[in-house]
């Protein structure tokens, strides 16, 4: 998983680590120039903050904000669980609704992609206990 970690200096986002590719580097820096104190853009970007994953940050990163980006199946099925809402369907607002559904589309495929064992462990790992499969 790629792992990018940031802090907030002078108006704009810093970066101090990224395992991505240059042109996700590049991305990036384009983005944040036109962010200014605003972490959207990473989320827009695909990167999802450590602590949804349930992840500790990295020594000597205490204090900053660590994203990780997917790039396996098992991985994109984690990140897609951990973000995913879960109580969707009680939402008035159809918008909330309809991109739950589309993250649930999004679940089930990335399943197909990876072991039954695997899936389950990671849907048992972020799905609500009423929610666990057996």
């Amino acid at each position: 998983m790629k792992e990018l970690v940031v802090r907030m200096s002078e108006g704009h986002i810093k970066m101090l680590k990224c395992t991505g590719s240059d042109q996700e580097v590049d991305e990036f820096a384009k983005a944040n120039a036109k962010a200014r104190w605003d972490w959207t853009f990473l989320l827009e970007l695909g990167w999802v903050q450590a602590k949804l994953l349930e992840r500790s940050i990295p020594e000597g990163y205490e204090g900053y904000k660590v994203f990780y980006k997917g790039e396996t199946a098992d991985e994109l099925l984690e990140i897609t669980l951990a973000t995913h809402d879960w109580w969707h369907q009680q939402s008035d607002d159809f918008r909330y609704y309809n991109a739950g559904q589309k993250s649930l589309a999004r679940i089930a495929f990335l399943r197909t992609q990876i072991s039954d064992g695997r899936a389950r462990e990671l849907w048992n790992m972020y799905a609500p206990e009423e929610m666990q499969e057996d």
